[in-house]
């Protein structure tokens, strides 16, 4: 009898570590994850979109527009560009310029924002922080939007700081 019940002990053990394993895997792959859709959490939390271009020979400067601006005087010292956007954040990082706008906003019916808040320019090798509107151009709604046309100005009379350029998902 007591083989029977040393037999039954060395097969119900394992079986009861392996169902705590399992468990605590489950659990902790619950855990694991953000809350944006597509990265694996919930898909409840906010929306977050990026935009990134890695040169300026990505985009075009139509004819009779005025050549992009930078605070080093080259735009090409603007990339890389990094476009990050949220329901109530925007951040933009260029290796020239910096923007954070913090609050709720939407692009209008035209699909575009005006944002103010203030920039850092990078100017004669030292970061400068200054009064800004950032606005943004989608091609279309945020969700589909394929690029997003960007520029820092001048609050007072909305010259461009920066830009423009274009980013793209």
């Amino acid at each position: 009898m007591k083989f029977l019940t040393r037999l039954f002990d060395a097969l119900i053990a394992p079986r009861r570590w392996l169902w705590a394993a399992l468990a605590a895997c489950l659990l902790a792959l619950s855990a694991c994850g953000g809350g944006d859709p597509g990265s694996g959490g919930t898909g409840t939390g906010p929306l977050r979109y990026l935009f990134t271009a890695s040169d300026a020979s990505q985009g075009d400067v139509p004819p009779g527009a005025l050549p992009p601006v930078s605070p080093t005087g080259d735009i090409n010292d603007c990339y890389p560009a990094r476009l990050e956007l949220t329901g109530d954040s925007v951040q933009l990082d260029t290796p020239c310029a910096r923007f954070a706008f913090s609050g709720a906003w939407a692009l209008d019916e035209n699909h575009q924002a005006f944002l103010t808040g203030t920039a850092q320019l990078l100017v004669d090798g030292t970061w400068v922080a200054q009064p800004a509107v950032l606005r943004l151009i989608a091609d279309g709604p945020l969700e589909s939007a394929q690029s997003i046309q960007i520029a820092v100005l001048d609050p007072a009379d909305l010259h461009v700081l920066v830009g423009p350029i274009t980013l793209w998902p």
